[in-house]
Order: structure tokens, then C-alpha cells, then sequence
């Protein structure tokens, strides 16, 4: 009897430690696209950048991105 307690026991533990190790790769996997988002992003702006310097336009004369503001949850 208390080796099939200590063996579910067990059984139980393993279940969640690869219920751990999936989500932990799932958020591995989410990093790693962040991360190439981040870097798409600032490979956009210094083109963007380039060829505005290009035309003879500064950082100073480009207008602020508009940030349009989320609505608030009671919309």
C-alpha cells in the first residue's frame, strides 16, 4: 500500500515538472520572438533614420510618433 501512494506520489510530481519545463519553453519561445521584434524595430528606425538624412531631414524635423491612448476597460 505505501509503495502505490509513494509511486503516484512520484507520478504526480513528474506530471508537473513537465507541465513546468512546457510552459517555461513556451515563454523561452515568446522571449526569443520579442526579442526579434525589438530588433526589426530598431533595424526599421535606423533605415528610416538613414534615408531621411539622405534627403536632409534631421531627427529634430521628424514629428513624435502620436501615441493613440487604450481605452480604459469601462469603454
Amino acid at each position: 500500500m505505501a509503495w502505490s501512494i509513494d509511486h503516484t506520489k512520484t507520478r504526480i510530481d513528474w506530471l508537473r515538472v513537465r507541465e513546468k519545463d512546457r510552459l517555461l519553453e513556451l515563454a523561452k519561445k515568446e522571449v526569443f520572438w520579442a526579442q526579434m521584434r525589438a530588433q526589426t524595430a530598431r533595424e526599421q528606425k535606423t533605415s528610416v533614420l538613414r534615408a531621411a538624412a539622405l534627403r536632409g531631414i534631421t531627427v529634430l524635423d521628424i514629428e513624435p510618433e502620436t501615441v493613440i491612448p487604450r481605452p480604459s476597460v469601462e469603454d
